[in-house]
Formats: structure tokens, C-alpha cells, sequence
């Protein structure tokens, strides 16, 4: 410790029980959407594999999921004929 060095001083806590329960309440929300958002992009990209796989297996060739998409009026199996 140096000669001239001060103590460093303990502030007084300002915190109280109900504004540390607000404050663990509002990570707490933002980290479970935070979760949810990530869990559903996984989802996509899963699902998005799943498609692809599932097309080429059927024989529909090279398919890009959510771009390579219509509708005929004939219906889904006469659009990919």
C-alpha cells in the first residue's frame, strides 16, 4: 500500500428488497424472450433442412425453402409437374 494511499470508502446500499425483486423480475423477462427468440430461428433452420431433405427424397430436385414456393389452380401436385 502506498503511503499517501486512502481507504476507499463503502458506499451506503441504496438498493431495497423490492427494487432488486423489479430488477430480477425484468432480466429475468428479458433473457426468457431472448430464449424464445433464439429457440424459434432454431426451429426454422431445422425445419428449412427438414423441407429440403424430405423435397429431394420425394424427387422434386433442388428446392429453396420459402422462396421456391406457388400455387397453381389445379392445385400443390400439378404446380411441380
Amino acid at each position: 500500500m502506498a503511503k499517501n494511499a486512502q481507504p476507499v470508502s463503502n458506499p451506503p446500499v441504496t438498493l431495497t428488497e423490492d427494487a432488486l425483486k423489479a430488477l430480477m423480475a425484468e432480466v429475468r423477462a428479458e433473457a426468457l424472450a431472448e430464449r424464445d427468440a433464439v429457440d424459434k430461428a432454431d426451429s426454422a433452420a431445422q425445419m428449412d433442412k427438414i423441407v429440403v431433405r424430405n423435397f429431394s427424397k420425394a424427387g422434386y430436385g433442388q428446392v429453396t425453402p420459402r422462396v421456391d414456393t406457388k400455387r397453381s389452380p389445379n392445385g400443390w401436385r400439378k404446380a411441380f409437374e
